[in-house]
Formats: C-alpha cells, structure tokens, sequence
C-alpha cells in the first residue's frame, strides 16, 4: 500500500518518535492524523496476515491542498484526502502548457527572445529548506522577491479550478557559455492579488542532462534541449489564479554556485513547455476512510521541551553578500522517574557573494548534551564547506566536554573534486 502523507504538523510528529521525521516533501504541514494507526495496520496485514482492509483500499491517498497565502497556514494547510486506485492512474492527464514570450500558455505566433540568466545571483533565499519537516523555520516564504530575480511564464487567469497530482516537469531550450551551469525552475501559483506561492521545485546541473551516470561538460554557445523534473506533488491552483514557471541559473543556499560566473541563455523555438499532471474529479473521494485524530503529546514520565526555530536572512548591500541563518531550535527530553535528560541544538548558516562564486561559504553547528544528576556530558561538531572552480574544501571538528571539562578533540579535513558540479 503506497501513500503520499502531505506532511504531519507538530503534534502529530510526536507520536513517531522524538527523533523521527516525515518523508520530506513540498509543502507546509497537512491535517494532523493518527499516523501510527496507520503503520500498525500495514505491518499487522503483512506481517501477521490479520485482514486490516489495507488492500481493499486505493494504491494512493495524498492531500490535496488549496491555496494559502505563504505564511498564513503554519498550523495546518487547508484541502481535502484525495485517493487514486492505482498508480500511476491512467486516470492523470499531462497537459502541456507552451512558454514562450514570459507566458505560459502561448500561442505558436507570439514573439520570444533569448534571455540570459546569470549564475551569481542570489536567488532562493525565500525557498525554505529542501527537506520541510513541519518546523515554520523551514518553511518557504512568499516567492515575488525571487520571482523577481528570475526569469518567469505566467498563465492567464484561469477559468476554472485546475488540480494536479503528480511529477510536473519542464522543457526548456538553452545554452550556456561555461562548460558548466545549473537550471532551477519553480512550479508557483499566484494568486489575484499577486502574492506568488510555491508549489514544488527541480534542480539541473545541465552537466547530468543525459544521466546522472556519465556527466558529460556543456560545449559553451551550443543548444540543447533539457527536462527539468519537478518535485512530486499536489495542489489545486483556484479559479481566477494564475500558473507560474519561474526559471533561474542558480538556487542558492539549496544549489551550490557554478564553478565560475556562467551565464544559462534561454533559447527561443523548440518544445519549451511545462508538462502539468492534471487530475479529473474523483466523485470516490468524498467517501474515503476518516483517519484517525492524532495521540496526545509524549506522555509521563518523558517530558518534551522545543525552543522556537529561527531562520533570518541579512543582505550586506555594499558587497553583495548575503547570510541565511537557520537556527533549528532545541529539543529538551527528561525522564521525570530518574532525571536523565537529552538536549539538543542546531544552527546553519549559508553565505554567497554575488559574482563571486569562490566567496560560498556553509557552517553548520551541533550540540547534543546527555545527562542525570552530578553527571553532564556535552558534544559540539562544527563543520564547514567552501569551493574554488575545481574542489570543494571541507572541514569537521569535534570536541567533547565531562563535566565541563574538554576530554577529546578531533578536526577532520578533505578535499573532493568538483566533477562537473
């Protein structure tokens, strides 16, 4: 049985296990269920074939969310469960959404141009973090500032509700003037006030555009025609919305800078399209098994503490330098029966500077404390990563601390040839 969960908030994580996480995906969290009813089900149908119904029930069930404007569905992401019988379903449709001219959606005798897109931007502060585990902190922001960077195709206002479920993707014809450059492209819904959400994402370093396996160097001026896979997901842009594909040459702190500065030129002819896996009505789906309501927090004797995550962005406009700091907050567990305790902390910090893709720079900064009574132990790793145009350069340390005194301490340093990246 395969299901697509839309993300679980907070609480319902909870019930995992305090150092489980969800399957990442795209989005912000869904309804909160009882996920471990779940889980119980599948393993009592497969491992003690006891008849749970698990089979008699459709191949996938997935959220379908609708429209939120970023920033407002922290706590939960309004839709509905949706269910396919099988998967993939003959029933999904991709339908191709022409770009050319900044519309998507053209027709064959509107006007296109060729548009360079520079690598040393510094674009994707306002993405979130790839993998989205239900912390606000790790969220997506509203996307005009990056869409404003890009290079975008925007529909039409739409007629009538489109919902898709799936794995979009987007063709796209190109050069690049260095033998190396990276494509990202955004699947965004935009509302009619003009506030941008994203929906999901792709990333293609152009070297892998014939397969991860061999990579293969851009010959610079030549053109090729690439795919960029989205990220698999659902929504359902709302009538009067519009469909945005918003396309840049970098993607940072999520992609790494090219090599060296490198300008991506979109081409225009060819079959440039967003490939949209549009999804028919279900009458079915309003008659979907209810999921259960979620289980009360941890309970007695383990207590749970969570600190609030933090993430800010500072941009040095004199030199073009701009921080992102995700402080993911703290987790504090106390057995109440004996007083053994486990906390933990974790902060990262990505550094770019425009034009100078050398100037990258990632910190990444742990903490674990075990402890009970008179006995308290702390680690505390640090790591670092930079690159020039053909290494990257990492370092790791690691110290421990009894009792506050230090009794080891070890750094770690390599270096790894770029290879295309």
């Amino acid at each position: 049985m395969l299901r697509l969960l839309e993300g679980l908030d907070a609480p319902a994580r909870g019930l995992i296990g305090p150092w489980a996480h969800n399957y990442p995906h795209q989005g912000v969290p869904g309804p909160a269920i009882d996920f471990h009813e779940e889980v119980v089900r599948w393993f009592d149908h497969w491992l003690r074939g006891r008849d749970t119904g698990v089979m008699d029930e459709p191949a996938l069930r997935a959220w379908m969310p609708e429209w939120a404007a970023p920033g407002t569905d922290t706590e939960e992401r309004p839709g509905r469960w949706v269910a396919e019988d099988s998967w993939p379903s003959p029933r999904i449709e991709y339908r191709p959404y022409p770009l050319a001219g900044g519309v998507l959606g053209a027709r064959a005798d509107d006007e296109d141009a060729p548009v360079p897109l520079r690598s040393d931007v510094a674009i994707g502060a306002y993405g979130g973090s790839w993998l989205q585990f239900g912390d606000v902190a790790g969220q997506f922001m509203a996307q005009g500032a990056d869409d404003g960077l890009s290079h975008t195709y925007t529909s039409s206002p739409l007629d009538t509700r489109v919902e898709v479920l799936g794995l979009p993707a987007v063709t796209l014809r190109v050069s690049a003037d260095r033998p190396a450059a990276l494509l990202a492209v955004r699947l965004c819904d935009v509302a009619p006030d003009g506030s941008s959400r994203l929906i999901t994402r792709g990333l293609l370093n152009l070297t892998h555009r014939d397969g991860h396996e061999h990579p293969n160097p851009l010959e610079p001026g030549v053109p090729y025609e690439v795919t960029v896979p989205l990220l698999p997901t659902a929504h359902a842009f709302g009538s009067g919305h519009r469909i945005r594909v918003s396309v840049s040459a970098s993607y940072w702190p999520l992609a790494w800078p090219s090599p060296e500065p490198t300008t991506v030129t979109l081409l225009p002819g060819g079959p440039s399209a967003l490939h949209l896996p549009v999804r028919p009505a279900r009458a079915e789906d309003a008659d979907l098994r209810p999921y259960g309501p979620p289980l009360p927090d941890l309970p007695a004797p383990l207590t749970r503490r969570l600190s609030e995550p933090a993430r800010t962005i500072e941009h040095d406009t004199v030199r073009g330098r701009i921080t992102i700091t995700l402080d993911q907050g703290g987790e504090d567990f106390t057995d109440l029966t004996d007083g053994a305790y486990r906390r933990a902390g974790a902060v990262d910090r990505f550094s770019l500077t425009e034009g100078d893709p050398s100037a990258t720079l990632v910190e990444c900064e742990r903490t674990e404390e075990i402890g009970r009574g008179d006995w308290h132990t702390r680690i505390v790793t640090y790591s670092r990563m930079t690159a020039d145009a053909t290494s990257f350069s990492l370092s790791d340390s690691l110290t421990a601390y009894e009792g506050g005194e230090q009794v080891f301490h070890r750094t770690w340093n390599a270096t790894i040839p770029r290879r295309g990246v």
